[in-house]
């Protein structure tokens, strides 16, 4: 059972830092779906699932004398040698295990996953086997017994672990053996039995209080497979220190003598929170300066819980002199490295003390057998500018070398800048060509993950063909009952969830997107004003958006997705399923699928060949605007977002106009000397960054693009050839970044036209882009609206037209008397600027029992509506009729209206859909809902599907639904929206002129 690493791309281990690491430390799974293992039972596993034979789990068996366990792990090959200490993965690196978990008591509510115990052998790099002198060695013998070949018994040690609450571990001395007599016999370390012959590794050790009823898991695992350990039942991987050095931070390696960029990781402490990294070459002296998010005076060294020599901070430069992957160890020959490591006479002393009193700066060679150099290094450190320079010899580095950057901190992971694009030959990096690609007809089998939350973990997809009807069943670890949507942390208009399957219907690579043609999906985007809601919901069609999608319909070179019609979705608590089916043109036994799963806080999986959003999911938007107007000659502020990269952050916006000439200033959270152009997993002719204004010259929303009539803009598009280039430029460099006038209508087909260029100017120290131009017409009265966009990293847009609103509020409710009550009616005014099918002019209702029924009557119902319109970006809320319930008459409970139930029927935007209108009646475009108003007043859980009907000749909506506790003395509130022309709110019984308005 292939324990796979699935978190969007596949890593490559490069590099750990040197110096003993933290060996034990994860917690553990329950996986209380797998029939538990009890001692004394055996077990069998499929042979040859993962990639190296001794680590290939065949059979195993397990026996208990007291409480002695004795498990037999067979393999499917057990060499005569293994190579140990490996130097690439760094001293206190766990390179071989092959473990069991216990839980002893059989109590999954105890022990993380439940587990108490664990019974390993294992090996440690430089520093087993236990009877070596760790303390003494020097890095000379460390590198002196590197890459040895040796037998493993002669390497290998048995310990007995506790697993203490918080998932850590230490190995206690449990050599005291309870007999039922109440005797007890005290024994020595136990060294595993190996057999070649037999394939077999056999250990034993006193496990206090196992039984015949405990649980047992196990597992086999090499470091140079780090993402695929063996496993059988539950169980994880607790090496804290094998972790792949992969490309987090997107960026390529870089040249001396360049910059890199990285994202800020609020998950890391500020001293490993790398924020760019700058580098010089002076003949062959290499300096680097860290710069972090915030480097402070002292650092407690020493603490309690790291044992001696085991690395406790590490800011490290990996170096490949050569530019040659094939050389050095992950490609590279040298690191320049600044660490500390614990001291044996000061474990656990919790000294406080200057970093550059601590830490130490080494260059150490890569190769085998060589060693390390602190001649002509040196380290600065500076709390004023929060950074940490590092400077030393390297022989041979030339400006042509190539670097990667990493930050360790032992008890908060760490921080990587720079990578080699992973090597793989077996999973294809960007389209289905492996032979193991699945067809319509087939099913694929997923092992359990204990990273991933259970209802994104696929345990298997099972798949069918009707015709041209593909039914997708993607089987889960655990679909619950309801799971929680719009959480803390996930941004509006951001992807919650999502299921898909991507479908290359021709097995052609070139045509479609990255070779698919369509994809079915099932997913929830967070709307406006839900983030942080955290709305309670049985996954559903209310609450999952589940769509067919073409990709790029027409052919064009640019990524394009357009929505082909409605899916349908069925989800099973019981067997832990969901299932969608849709029509996909074309289709056969011999297209091709992949499948990919997406919880935007709980990682992604990846099932088949990698997915067209596995291989670059687009950031969504972020919307920032209060809805207040910006006009030349104004300034506008925003708040600081830690879910957009600095340089598409807007903290302010400054502008002013002089007769025509225009002048923009972003002001961003942080603006980099270097950005990374045409990055891997942009398409050619897309737009990869862009900073830019639109302009409504005569504040009139019926001329130019969604009432815009220019757009003055900075922007990189991806050219054609360029694409996976990952040059790191200067957007002042020539060709980069360019700044045009834009002309923008809605005549014929040509909807943008470049009028004229722009100036742009950068700033990095004051972190701002001005944009300046001439803008034929603009006034001091125009208004504006503004965009930042990086197509990884995030967009920002702020707004400035805003939808008409009427309003009969409770602000003309003197009284509760004018309320309107079940049961009642009230009549309202015509609108000369809503549109008919917003423009309330009667709402009647009538209750019968707890079952509320809502008529609006509106001045006009269309037999259709355009749905998903140009100008209501995705996921945007775009219509909406409801009537909001306040049960107990009471406005300081319940919602910000009082109400503690709302009747509604609404129409979000799908995903990648604005701009692609289609007709539908309002019935087939909307969702009808009830929603229960949380105890907090900001958060709401559905409840169930309400009727609607929709009458065209009396140009009525209504919708019917039952409320908890109505009663005639309730208080109703009604609403009809519409995202691009207006809305009207009815609070009061009275007839009031209303009109609309900016």
């Amino acid at each position: 059972m292939k324990i796979k690493n699935l978190i969007g791309f596949l890593l490559v281990v490069i590099l750990l830092a040197t110096g003993a690491t933290p060996v034990i430390a994860h917690e553990v799974s329950q996986c209380g779906a797998v029939e538990p293992i009890r001692p004394g039972d055996s077990v069998a596993d499929a042979v040859s699932d993962v990639p190296a034979a001794h680590i290939d789990i065949t059979e195993v068996e397990t026996s208990l004398s007291g409480e002695r366990l004795t498990v037999v792990f067979h393999l499917k090959d057990l060499p005569e040698t293994l190579t140990f200490n490996r130097i690439e993965y760094g001293k206190g690196t766990k390179e071989y295990e092959w473990e069991v978990a216990i839980d002893v008591d059989n109590d999954r509510s105890t022990g993380p996953g439940g587990f108490d115990m664990l019974l390993t052998a294992y090996h440690i790099a430089f520093l087993s086997p236990e009877g070596a002198d760790a303390e003494e060695r020097t890095p000379i013998a460390d590198l002196l017994d590197a890459d040895i070949s040796a037998p493993l018994e002669d390497m290998l040690d048995v310990s007995v672990w506790e697993i203490h609450p918080d998932g850590t571990t230490s190995a206690e001395a449990y050599g005291i053996e309870v007999h039922s007599d109440g005797s007890t016999t005290t024994h020595g370390a136990v060294k595993p039995e190996i057999s070649t012959e037999k394939d077999t590794i056999t250990f034993s050790g006193v496990i206090p209080g196992i039984t015949s009823e405990s649980r047992l898991a196990f597992e086999a695992y090499d470091v140079q497979f780090a993402g695929n350990a063996d496993q059988i039942a539950c169980h994880d991987a607790y090496s804290k220190s094998v972790r792949a050095w992969g490309c987090d931070s997107g960026n390529a390696l870089i040249s001396p003598g360049q910059t890199a960029t990285d994202e800020i990781e609020s998950v890391v402490p500020s001293y490993i929170d790398v924020t760019k990294v700058n580098t010089s070459l002076s003949g062959e002296t290499l300096t680097v300066v860290f710069h972090l998010r915030e480097v402070p005076e002292t650092l407690t060294f020493n603490r309690t819980g790291l044992s001696e020599n085991f690395s406790e901070y590490a800011w490290v430069v990996v170096i490949d002199v050569d530019d040659d992957r094939e050389t050095g160890y992950g490609g590279f020959e040298y690191q320049l490295l600044a660490s500390h490591s614990v001291p044996p006479s000061e474990k656990g002393s919790n000294a406080k003390a200057p970093i550059e009193s601590e830490v130490e700066v080494s260059v150490w060679s890569m190769e085998p057998g060589s060693s390390m150099a602190t001649a002509d290094t040196t380290l600065e450190v500076s709390a004023a500018a929060n950074t940490i320079t590092l400077s030393g010899y390297i022989p041979g580095i030339t400006t042509e070398s190539r670097l990667a950057f990493r930050t360790y901190e032992y008890f908060n992971n760490a921080d990587e800048v720079g990578c080699y694009a992973p090597q793989d030959k077996n999973t294809p990096s960007s389209q289905c060509d492996s032979d193991g690609a699945v067809t319509p007809g087939e099913s694929v089998s997923d092992d359990v993950s204990d990273a991933l939350a259970a209802h994104m973990d696929v345990t298997e997809i099972s798949t069918s063909l009707s015709g041209e009807t593909l039914t997708v069943v993607f089987h889960l670890r655990d679909v619950p009952e309801t799971l929680p949507f719009g959480r803390t942390g996930v941004p509006e208009n951001a992807t919650e969830y999502s299921w898909e399957v991507s479908v290359d219907v021709d097995g052609d690579q070139e045509t479609g997107f990255h070779g698919f043609e369509y994809i079915l999906s099932a997913s929830h985007v967070v709307f406006p004003g839900a983030s942080g809601r955290d709305l309670s919901a049985a996954l559903s069609s209310n609450v999952l958006q589940t769509n067919t999608w073409d990709l790029n319909p027409a052919g064009s070179t640019n990524f394009e997705i357009s929505y082909l019609e409605d899916a349908r979705i069925g989800v099973s608590v019981e067997e832990d399923t969901i299932t969608l089916s849709g029509e996909i043109p074309g289709i056969t036994a011999e297209s091709q699928l992949a499948f990919g799963v997406y919880d935007y806080l709980g990682g992604a999986e990846e099932v088949g060949c990698l997915t067209p959003f596995g291989l670059g999911r687009p950031a969504s938007f972020q919307g920032s605007s209060d809805g207040s107007e910006v006009t030349p000659g104004q300034s506008v502020s925003d708040d600081v977002s830690h879910e957009l990269v600095g340089h598409a952050d807007i903290v302010g916006i400054t502008t002013w106009v002089d007769g025509e000439t225009l002048t923009v200033i972003f002001h961003l959270r942080d603006l980099p000397e270097t950005l990374t152009f045409d990055r891997t997993g942009v398409p050619d002719h897309v737009l990869e960054y862009g900073w830019a204004v639109s302009i409504d010259v005569d504040n009139d929303r019926a001329t130019g693009l969604d009432g815009f009539d220019y757009r003055m803009a900075a922007n990189h598009f991806v050219h054609p050839g360029s694409e996976d280039s990952n040059t790191i430029a200067a957007p002042t460099q020539t060709g980069f970044v360019n700044a045009y006038i834009w002309g923008l209508d809605q005549q014929g087909d040509e909807v943008l036209r470049i009028l004229a260029d722009a100036a742009v100017e950068f700033s990095f120290q004051d972190n701002t882009i001005t944009l300046s131009g001439q803008i034929p017409g603009i006034t001091s009265k125009s208004p504006l609206a503004f965009m930042t966009y990086d197509y990884f990293g995030g967009s920002e847009e702020i707004r400035t037209h805003d939808p008409a609103t009427t309003n009969i509020g409770s602000g003309l409710c003197g009284s509760d008397d004018a309320a309107v009550r079940p049961g009642q009616r009230v009549i309202t005014a015509i609108s000369d600027t809503l549109p008919a099918h917003v423009d309330i002019t009667e709402v009647s209702t009538t209750l019968t029992g707890e079952t509320l029924a809502v008529i609006f009557h509106l001045r006009d119902v269309p037999e259709t509506l355009e749905f998903n319109r140009k100008g209501v970006r995705e996921n945007m809320l775009e219509y909406n009729w409801s009537v909001s319930v306040d049960v107990d008459n009471n406005r300081e409970t319940g919602g910000f209206l009082g109400d503690e139930y709302t009747l509604s029927a609404m129409r979000f935007v799908p995903p990648s859909s604005s701009g692609e209108t289609v007709q539908l009646s309002i019935s087939q475009g909307v969702q009808a809902n009830t929603w229960q108003t949380n105890a907090d007043g900001a958060s709401a859980v559905l409840l169930r599907d309400i009727s609607i009907e929709v009458s065209s000749e009396e140009n009525t909506i209504t919708l019917i639904g039952d409320i908890p506790g109505i009663t005639s003395a309730s208080r109703l509130e009604f609403e009809a929206y519409d995202f691009l022309d207006g809305s009207e709110q009815v609070a009061c019984q009275v007839l009031s002129i209303v009109g609309g308005g900016e």
